[in-house]
């Protein structure tokens, strides 16, 4: 098995607009933003989007205490072991 490098970073604006989580896997730049919310608002997952656009994300996970995950292509809202285990299995 060959181990793979991620570097991890965090983004933030001075006007506030923020990203937890920055790597890039593959040729993809992922973003993650973690709340602790079981029910993040629209607006939470909107404001993120647009910080994620700002680093040019093309993947974009707001991970919450959620039951169900809600993804489409690229990306959407999560539980922490579901993207924990999606992470894995890029990275075999």
């Amino acid at each position: 098995m060959i181990a793979r490098i991620v570097e991890a970073h965090y983004f933030r604006t001075r006007d506030g607009y923020e990203v937890d989580l920055v790597f890039k896997l593959g040729s993809r730049l992922r973003a993650v933003e973690i709340k602790l919310s079981a029910s993040p608002s629209p607006e939470d997952y909107s404001r993120f989007n647009l910080a994620a656009d700002f680093i040019g994300a093309d993947r974009r996970y707001l991970v919450a205490q959620v039951a169900q995950a809600s993804l489409n292509k690229t990306g959407g809202v999560l539980s922490l072991p579901h993207l924990l285990d999606m992470l894995a299995k890029e990275l075999r």
